[in-house]
C-alpha cells in the first residue's frame, strides 16, 4: 500500500503514464478525423494533455492535494476487484462512487497519482473544445481556460473537481438544449458526489423557471409560502446540520493541529438574526481570500488569479447592453451569490476555499456564456 503514498520512481511513473496520455491523444485524433476540429488544435490539444506530467512529484509535490491519495487507493482497489471500505477508515460514499466512476473510465492504469489527472484533463479539454466548435463559448472563454493556472493543476491532479465542473457544465447545456432525458444523468451523478453542487443546480433551475415562465408572481408567491412552512418546521434541523459539518472543518483547519483554544473561538450557526451577520463575515472571507494570509509566492498567484476571474466575470456582467441578456445576469448573478454565501459558511482553509471557488467562477462563466449565445441564437433564427 506504500505506492498509494510514495508513488513511482522516474521512469517507471513515466511508462505507467504514457498509455493513458497516448490514449486521449488518438480520442483526439479520432475527433480531428471526424473533423470537430482542424489538425493545428489536435497538435495544440495534445500539448495541452502533457499537463499532468508537470504535477504529482514532478515539479510539485502531491502532498499539496493529499486527498489524492484516497481517491487513488479506492479506484485503483476497485479495478483491481479487491476494494475493502474500511481501508480508508470507511470512505464517505460520495468517494467510493467517484472511485467507481474513475474505475470504469477508459483509463488504460491507474497506478500513479497522475493517472486520472489524464482523464480530469480531457474531459475539461474536450467539453471547452466541443462548446466552442459549436458555438456555445466564445474565445475568451476557451482561452481562460486555457490559461488559468489552478484549473490547470485541478485539473491535470486526481481529485474529482474537475469532474464535478464538467458534470455541472453539461447538465446547463442540457437545461438550455431542453435534453431533460440526458440532464437526468449529470444530476444524478452530482447528488452522489458533491451534494452541495446538486444543491446549487436545484438552485438555478428554480431561477431558470421563473425566468421562463409567464406568470412568475404566482409561481414566486407559491414557493415562497412552501419555503417559508419547510424553514418553520425544519430549519433549525437544517442548520444545525450545516453547522455540524462546519464545526468539522473549522477545527480541522485551526483546530488540534494549530492550538487547544480554537473550539472555543467558533461561532455557532443557529436560525436567528445572527445568522445573517455570520453569513456577510464569511462570504467576504470566502470572496476575498487569500488576501489577509498572502505570504508565499503561491498565494500570491493565486491571490492575483482570483483578481483577474473576478474582474473578467464583472466585466462580462458589466458591459452587457442587451435588455434580454440583462435578465440572465441577474438570474446568474443569484447563482453566484448563494454559491458564494452557501459554501463560505462552511468552509475556512485557504487553499479549500480557492478550489471550491474556482468551480464555481468557471461553472458561472460557462454557464452565462451557453446562456448568452442560445438567447442570441434565438434572436437570429426569429429576424
Amino acid at each position: 500500500m506504500l505506492k498509494y503514498w510514495l508513488g513511482y520512481e522516474f521512469p517507471i511513473e513515466l511508462i505507467l503514464d504514457f498509455g493513458n496520455f497516448s490514449l486521449f491523444c488518438l480520442i483526439f485524433f479520432y475527433l480531428y478525423k471526424k473533423k470537430l476540429f482542424d489538425s493545428n488544435l489536435f497538435f495544440f490539444l495534445c500539448i495541452l494533455m502533457l499537463t499532468p506530467f508537470l504535477f504529482n512529484n514532478a515539479f510539485v509535490d502531491w502532498k499539496i492535494s493529499p486527498d489524492q491519495s484516497k481517491y487513488l487507493s479506492i479506484t485503483n482497489q476497485i479495478r483491481e476487484g479487491n476494494f475493502i471500505g474500511s481501508f480508508y477508515d470507511n470512505p464517505l460514499l460520495k468517494v467510493i462512487i467517484s472511485g467507481y466512476i474513475f474505475s470504469f473510465s477508459p483509463l488504460l492504469s491507474i497506478e500513479t497519482f497522475k493517472s486520472v489527472g489524464f482523464l480530469n484533463r480531457f474531459l475539461l479539454l474536450f467539453t471547452t473544445v466541443y462548446l466552442f466548435k459549436k458555438e456555445k463559448i466564445d474565445l475568451k472563454l476557451f482561452l481562460i481556460v486555457i490559461l488559468t493556472p489552478s484549473l490547470t493543476y485541478y485539473s491535470s491532479i486526481f481529485l474529482r473537481e474537475t469532474l464535478i465542473l464538467v458534470l455541472m457544465i453539461w447538465s446547463i447545456f442540457c437545461i438550455l438544449e431542453k435534453k431533460y432525458f440526458y440532464l437526468t444523468i449529470p444530476l444524478i451523478i452530482l447528488s452522489l458526489i458533491k451534494f452541495q453542487n446538486f444543491l446549487i443546480l436545484i438552485i438555478f433551475i428554480y431561477l431558470f423557471l421563473i425566468y421562463s415562465l409567464k406568470k412568475k408572481f404566482i409561481f414566486i408567491i407559491t414557493n415562497l409560502i412552501i419555503l417559508s412552512i419547510i424553514l418553520y418546521l425544519f430549519g433549525n434541523d437544517l442548520i444545525a446540520q450545516l453547522d455540524f459539518r462546519r464545526k468539522g472543518l473549522y477545527l480541522e483547519a485551526f483546530g488540534d493541529y494549530r492550538g487547544i483554544t480554537s473550539v472555543s473561538t467558533y461561532e455557532n450557526l443557529n436560525f436567528n438574526f445572527e445568522l445573517i451577520f455570520i453569513s456577510l463575515k464569511s462570504f467576504f472571507m470566502f470572496v476575498v481570500a487569500p488576501i489577509f494570509s498572502a505570504h508565499s509566492w503561491l498565494k500570491i498567484i493565486v491571490l492575483i488569479e482570483t483578481i483577474l476571474l473576478y474582474i473578467f466575470l464583472l466585466r462580462e456582467f458589466l458591459i452587457e447592453k442587451n435588455p434580454e441578456i440583462k435578465k440572465i445576469i441577474i438570474l446568474w448573478s443569484i447563482t453566484l451569490l448563494f454559491s458564494f454565501t452557501f459554501y463560505s459558511l462552511a468552509v475556512f482553509n485557504d487553499g479549500t476555499i480557492h478550489r471550491f471557488r474556482l468551480g464555481i467562477i468557471f461553472f458561472i462563466l460557462f454557464g452565462y456564456t451557453m446562456h448568452k449565445y442560445k438567447i442570441l441564437k434565438n434572436k437570429s433564427h426569429a429576424k
